[in-house]
C-alpha cells in the first residue's frame, strides 16, 4: 500500500487489473495511538480501480476508490491518516 485515505488507496500488484474493475479488498489497520480496543481493525471493503499504471515489467500501481465501506471503517482510516500526518510534521 502506498497511499491511504478514507476515500481510497494506492497499491502495488503483479496483476494488470482493468480500470472500473470492482475488487473486494481485505486489510488490517494497526494504529498504536488508538485506545487498546481499537488498535487493530480488520476491514473488508469494495473498491473500484480508477487508475492502472505499469511501473515495471510485471508491476502495476493501482489507484482504488472505495465503493462500499462501513462508516466505522472510514472513520478509523481518517483518524489513522490524521495521526500519521501529524507525526510526520512533528517528528
Amino acid at each position: 500500500m502506498f497511499d491511504l485515505s478514507e476515500y481510497g488507496m494506492a497499491v502495488s500488484t503483479n496483476y494488470n487489473i482493468p480500470v472500473r474493475t470492482l475488487l473486494q479488498i481485505k486489510f488490517t489497520l494497526i494504529n498504536l495511538n488508538a485506545p487498546a480496543e481499537d488498535q487493530v481493525k480488520s476491514m473488508q471493503i469494495t473498491a473500484e480501480v480508477k487508475s492502472n499504471i505499469q511501473v515495471d515489467k510485471d508491476e502495476y500501481r493501482l489507484g482504488l476508490s472505495f465503493a462500499e465501506i462501513k462508516e466505522e471503517d472510514r472513520m478509523a482510516i481518517a483518524q489513522f491518516v490524521k495521526e500519521s500526518s501529524f507525526r510526520k510534521k512533528d517528528g
